[in-house]
């Protein structure tokens, strides 16, 4: 009977060490994938000024990872705030609904709303319900009734996820004819650096409304395909910027125009003749990059103490370089 007893017990102890073992070792386990997006959740969170993209998807990817509760809500509110900076208010919203308690002022959300996109509340959210459920149709009506402010709201959204096709059956399903809804689409094109189309928008534009535009209409169009053509043919688009500071309506107009000229003539390497129409610039621009430019040009055929100060403190309160820093820096450096 005691060997009966003893089989019976062993295995049962045996059972009793398993179970005690497994659930203390279990909560770790499962704390530990429950977590396992927190370096992410780090590097994104060093990452936000630096590169906002960058962080936003270090977020996603550390959420979706796995994340403990806390810091899962910490990583939705970081989410927030950056969408938010972008004003790429549907993701913005998408999140918020995300976002456990009334952590996130949501009166604040809709009043930044409306003043950045001109949609009421109810307008809003009839879009985002829409987008929601891909209703296509629903989308088309609401974009055809928009401000261009809430126009640029919805093409973002389908940008940030690559839908080109949505983006162009919106454009596509436009009613308007009205020339300065042409001209949004074109400053959408440029602004996604899709220069081919926003050339045909553009082109189109000119020749189907030659007796209509107006001067400063005429001048948007010129500046826009000068821009284009300084992206193909820099030498292309001299010609373009001169003609374009014909239908400016201010002295600061028509020199920012012809500055951009000579910015084309300078960036071909054809130095003497910009120098040659850098004597018809009289006012020194207010724009910082146009600013440097406009002392770069004067100090490289006059570098006196004065205007070389004046390039200096300028060239180095510029965050990114390019080419008009890297010259300026230059020549700075040969005066030292």
């Amino acid at each position: 009977m005691n060997m009966i007893k003893k089989k019976i017990i062993l295995p049962f102890r045996l059972v009793i060490s398993f179970l005690i073992l497994y659930f203390m070792i279990t909560p770790f386990v499962y704390s530990d994938n429950q977590n396992s997006g927190k370096s992410k959740f780090e590097k994104a969170y060093s990452l936000e000024k630096e590169d906002p993209h960058l962080s936003i998807q270090l977020y996603q990817e550390a959420i979706q990872e796995g994340l403990e509760p806390k810091l899962r809500n910490t990583a939705l509110i970081r989410l927030y705030f950056l969408f938010l900076n972008k004003r790429n208010f549907i993701y913005a919203y998408k999140i918020l609904n995300q976002i456990p308690g009334k952590q996130i002022n949501e009166k604040k959300f809709f009043e930044d709303l409306e003043y950045f996109t001109k949609l009421s509340k109810s307008n809003f959210l009839d879009l985002y319900n829409a987008i929601m459920n891909n209703a296509i149709e629903k989308i088309k009506n609401i974009y055809n009734n928009s401000p261009s402010e809430a126009k640029y709201l919805i093409l973002n959204y389908y940008s940030e996820l690559n839908k080109n096709h949505t983006i162009d059956e919106l454009i596509e399903s436009e009613k308007s004819d009205d020339i300065e809804n042409k001209l949004f689409i074109v400053n959408y094109y440029m602004s996604k650096e899709k220069f081919k189309e926003a050339e045909k928008v553009l082109y189109e534009t000119s020749i189907e409304n030659q007796n209509q535009l107006t001067p400063n209409q005429k001048k948007i169009i010129l500046n826009e395909i000068a821009k284009i053509k300084r992206n193909t043919n820099i030498l292309e688009s001299i010609s373009y910027f001169f003609i374009s500071a014909n239908y400016t309506h201010s002295v600061e107009d028509y020199e920012r125009q012809l500055s951009l000229a000579i910015f084309s003539i300078y960036r071909s390497q054809n130095y003497d003749i910009a120098y040659e129409f850098s004597k018809f610039l009289y006012y020194e621009p207010r724009e910082l990059h146009q600013k440097i430019f406009y002392l770069l040009l004067k100090a490289e055929q006059n570098p006196t103490k004065e205007i070389l100060y004046e390039l200096k403190k300028h060239v180095y309160s510029v965050d990114k370089e390019n080419f008009i820093t890297e010259r300026a820096k230059k020549l700075l450096k040969k005066y030292e």
